[in-house]
């Protein structure tokens, strides 16, 4: 990563507290002075591929030591690493990488312990690749977002905003020289700058999970147990894996400080399961997303992160300010429903596609502050509570009636014999959008259609009633980013595939 703060505080933690543990992996124990000298080797084995100045240069996101080593060797280097996933596909490759004017993909490796970096794309090489028009330092790191509403868009980061996105995160969450930080989301997830990027710059320790096992129950409470983290940050997935609902598992991690829940809606009874495994954390709902960072926190106790339905957004982290548009195109003043908009100190610049940028990102004329239009709906109470009420693009109009479909997955999940659910709208030609409740059951549980129509009738009106119900036995498939995969779900939806009676 090309950020000032970070090398500069890398170089004096090898050269002030060289035995410090930086990264723990399942084998190893790397402090400061072997990743600093890590580092070092990557830059000479950089010269080999003879990079012009100052070019953005995509990154195969593997989750290693030597991954982190290439892209901060590019940093020290004037270049701007582009994290990407390992398995994106070879043909949005082309477009991400045109927008973004990226020279080539590298990807980290080593042979008999000596670092290596291969040309991923030795024929796509652009000679005239430049990162963007921005100052040569203004851009310290570019991810992708996790596509799930079409293809990954690359989010050009702010040396300022990360800047000040470590110092606020190292702040609220105690962390100082030796706390140790778990590290679960990918590489290229904008949640490694919280659980990778900012612990190396406090001169913390980073526990990095095995990618190959981070799906484990076993493999994921023993890492816990033995690791002993005070920072734990994951979406819903990851704690379910983590404290499943069998009680196979009982053991309670009293040494855990932050409990962070992050990337998605953490069902209540999830909670209530995590809640029971850390009784001594605080527990902690990070909003936010990729141009924005985080942008609400609501922190809580033991008791408290259980007691709602659906977590609040909590506060705006340190100067963030927002507004709340209604579906006429009004700023809401008071109570009501409506997209968030949000301006943080930690905005990135934008997307490396302009007409991208112009759509979402735009200067709020009063106040002159930048404004990203989130796509999320919110509502906000009489007291000034916000609630995440889902996407724009996932409301449905169903008989005429404007429908959530997050709503009726929340009254799925409180059925004792249903896990998790999804509601996906399917359009018919005569009867418009037509709703398909996906069902993952409890384990040793078979519930049936008729019963589960009974109760939703009980908690929503006529039209959020599914029409179909379709039992998956599995877990449901989630994204690379651990968010629901909807899109692999619709695909599952067949006419009487599945259906329950």
């Amino acid at each position: 990563m090309k950020l000032p703060l970070l090398l500069n505080s890398l170089n004096n933690s090898a050269a002030h507290f060289p035995n410090n543990v930086a990264i723990v992996t399942d084998t190893t124990a790397w402090n400061y002075k072997q990743l600093w000298s890590r580092i070092a080797r990557f830059e000479s084995a950089l010269t080999a591929i003879a990079l012009p100045a100052h070019v953005a240069v995509a990154v195969t996101a593997h989750k290693t030591v030597d991954t982190l080593a290439l892209m901060l060797a590019l940093g020290k280097q004037g270049h701007t690493p582009l994290a990407v996933s390992p398995t994106l596909g070879s043909m949005v490759k082309p477009m991400m990488y045109n927008t973004a004017r990226v020279y080539c993909e590298l990807a980290a490796a080593n042979i008999s312990g000596q670092p290596v970096v291969n040309l991923v794309t030795p024929d796509k090489r652009q000679a005239d690749a430049m990162p963007d028009a921005d100052p040569a330092d203004s851009c310290p790191l570019m991810l992708t977002t996790s596509g799930s509403t079409g293809i990954p868009k690359v989010v050009k980061l702010r040396t300022e905003g990360v800047s000040a996105f470590f110092d606020w995160g190292a702040e609220y969450f105690q962390l100082t020289r030796g706390s140790r930080v778990l590290s679960y989301a990918p590489l290229n997830f904008d949640l490694s700058l919280l659980e990778i990027w900012m612990p190396l710059a406090k001169g913390a320790t980073v526990i990095l999970a095995d990618t190959a096992r981070a799906t484990q129950t076993g493999y994921l409470q023993a890492l816990i147990r033995h690791s002993r983290p005070d920072l734990i940050q994951a979406v819903p997935m990851f704690y379910s894996l983590l404290c499943p609902d069998s009680n196979s598992y009982n053991g309670v991690m009293d040494e855990v400080r932050h409990v962070v829940f992050t990337g998605d809606t953490t069902p209540q009874k999830l909670r209530e399961r995590v809640a029971t495994r850390f009784p001594q954390s605080v527990f902690h709902n990070v909003y936010g997303c990729t141009e924005t960072n985080n942008s609400f926190v609501y922190s809580a106790d033991v008791q408290a992160i259980v007691r709602h339905e659906r977590l609040p957004l909590g506060r705006p982290i340190n100067e963030a300010s927002y507004r709340i548009i209604t579906d006429d195109g009004v700023e809401l003043d008071g109570a009501g429903e409506g997209e968030l908009h949000t301006s943080t100190p930690f905005l990135a610049h934008g997307y490396t596609d302009t007409k991208l940028t112009a759509n979402v990102f735009y200067t709020e004329y009063v106040s002159h502050s930048p404004y990203y239009r989130t796509g999320d709906r919110v509502a906000r109470d009489e007291l000034g509570q916000l609630t995440l009420v889902g996407r724009n693009d996932f409301i449905v109009k169903v008989r005429g009636v404007r429908t959530n479909p997050l709503d009726i997955e929340q009254v799925l999940t409180k059925m004792p014999t249903v896990k998790n659910a999804v509601v996906v709208p399917v359009n018919d030609e005569t009867c418009g959008a037509v709703l398909h409740a996906v069902i993952e059951p409890m384990q040793g549980q078979t519930p049936d259609g008729l019963t589960m129509r009974m109760f939703c009738a009980q908690h929503l009106p006529q039209t959020s009633i599914p029409r179909h119900f379709h039992l998956h036995k599995n877990p449901l498939p989630m994204t690379s980013t651990g968010k629901t995969d909807r899109n692999s779900i619709a695909l599952f939806i067949q006419p009487q595939r599945n259906e329950l009676a």
